[in-house]
């Protein structure tokens, strides 16, 4: 419980932070489901998800969840967050608390096999042991506020390696070498680490750029504002919408920025002067756009917006 207060007063902070300044998401991977069968022994599932998470963390788009910290909602509600968890509990399930997405899903495909291949002569033979791996992975990611699914990525690879190589004389009896089963075991293994490595890396690629999942941190220099991109059917559309925290009846000023032609002498900048062309107030909102009306002037393509008043 403790832990669960913790969890929901650093929620509050993060909605109380300003709207285009916004906190990395936070997300989390449960357990895959192997849907082949053929992955346990070499613990495929739980690498996987594993590697996805650290991916995940990597790209610097999210703040990573590690599955422990599920325990105690679980255990209060008592649900089990697995591979078989039903997206239409999340929003009831109080994940929100603690993430913002979760990804759930499953191994598509998988194999891992050794060929040998041997090639004699009168005084030696030679033995090569290839590996073939292949493995795809399907996921879903779902919103714990909406238990909405808001991206589906997939991916696959396939790898083929030699394991390991040994040779024998056929001459004297004994003589020679043979790589050992345990050897060749241990590659191929270090085969399917490199594969799921390689599928979590573009697993995660596709998470970061699914519209609408990461959310853009602000800059040391400010934050990044929405800008005014056309007229649709008489009203003002700007870049930015749902995501970025938009919502109806919001008004913001339209701001048209001039170069003056002179430099700051301090910062070898231009100097440019502003102009508020008009007030927008939002009527209408989707998750990248918005829209309403802008009584006043005519504001150009790429003209900033700012809070009204500010």
């Amino acid at each position: 419980m403790q832990k669960l207060r913790l969890c929901s007063t650093a929620l509050l902070v993060l909605l109380a932070m300003p709207v285009f300044g916004q906190a990395k998401k936070r997300i989390t991977v449960l357990p895959l489901k192997d849907r082949t069968g053929s992955g346990a022994k070499l613990n495929v599932s739980q690498k996987a998800a594993d590697e996805i998470l650290s991916k995940l963390a990597e790209t610097g788009q999210f703040t990573v969840v590690e599955r422990d910290q599920l325990a105690a909602i679980g255990s209060e509600r008592n649900l089990k967050f697995d591979a078989d968890f039903n997206p239409v509990n999340a929003p009831k399930s109080g994940l929100q608390t603690v993430c913002d997405y979760i990804v759930i899903g499953q191994i598509d495909e998988f194999s891992a096999n050794q060929e040998s291949t041997e090639k004699a002569n009168y005084i030696s033979k030679k033995t090569e042991v290839t590996g073939t791996t292949a493995l795809k992975i399907s996921l879903r990611v779902v919103s714990t506020e909406t238990g909405n699914i808001v991206a589906a990525p997939t991916a696959r690879a396939e790898k083929t390696a030699t394991l390991g190589k040994s040779s024998a004389s056929l001459l004297v009896t004994n003589v020679g070498s043979k790589a050992s089963t345990v050897s060749t075991d241990a590659a191929l293994t270090k085969l399917v680490d490199s594969e799921i490595e390689d599928v979590a890396t573009e697993i995660a690629d596709k998470i970061t750029k699914s519209a609408g999942i990461t959310s853009t941190v602000a800059a040391a220099t400010g934050p990044v504002l929405p800008k005014f991109v056309g007229i649709d059917e008489g009203n003002a559309m700007i870049n930015k919408g749902a995501n970025a925290g938009i919502k109806i009846g919001q008004q913001y000023d339209i701001v048209h920025s001039v170069d003056t032609g002179m430099v700051d002498p301090d910062t070898n900048k231009p100097i440019l002067k502003h102009k508020v062309v008009c007030r927008l107030t939002i009527a209408s909102v989707d998750d990248t756009t918005a829209e309403g009306k802008c009584p006043g002037g005519t504001p150009a393509k790429g003209d900033e917006l700012r809070e009204a008043g500010k």
